[in-house]
């Protein structure tokens, strides 16, 4: 699946593995929220894999807490675009649990929602073939201007901002 990172699309080196296949030494893969905080979990780490988890909308990102500093990837799921919980936990994540590294949309990911999802606290996404990556591909994504900040944004800029400097330059 395409994957939008940084406003361009890259190559995704993670790999999504089953419960049922064991990964080789030391590859980055993304496994199930139960695979990591069952008997196994540890043991992913400890065959020198990067890990990374997809969580689904009803299980809840805190008993994530232990592998926090380690995971480097956590994929939180979409699955019809009126289900809202994910924006919830990718909050909850950034916010409360101080989560830096990705944080990845995957499932029913929508270009009109790119905005709400990167003010959560969302850094990359993983797009769908077929129409949903042509309205990715062709969407203007960049937002100059927004209502809310971006929390990932280094120098955000909202319409309030934009519009007191606009009055100061008029003014002078």
């Amino acid at each position: 699946m395409p994957l939008l990172k940084n406003g361009s699309f890259v190559e995704d080196r993670w790999i999504h593995v089953a419960d049922d296949v064991t990964p080789a030494y030391g590859a980055r893969v993304i496994v199930t929220y139960e695979r990591l905080l069952g008997v196994e979990g540890e043991d992913l780490f400890q065959r020198g894999c990067c890990v990374g988890v997809v969580v689904e909308p009803h299980e809840r990102v805190e008993a994530l807490a232990p592998w926090i500093k380690w995971l480097q990837v956590i994929a939180l799921r979409f699955p019809k675009f009126s289900d809202g919980r994910s924006y919830s936990s990718a909050r909850i994540l950034r916010d409360r649990m101080g989560y830096q590294n990705e944080l990845r949309a995957i499932g029913n990911v929508l270009v009109d929602q790119y905005a709400f999802m990167r003010q959560c606290g969302f850094d990359s996404f993983e797009i769908a073939e077929g129409r949903a990556f042509e309205s990715w591909h062709n969407a203007n994504i960049d937002m100059t201007l927004t209502y809310q900040l971006d929390s990932n944004a280094i120098d955000p800029a909202n319409i309030l901002e934009a519009r007191h400097r606009h009055k100061r330059a008029e003014a002078a």
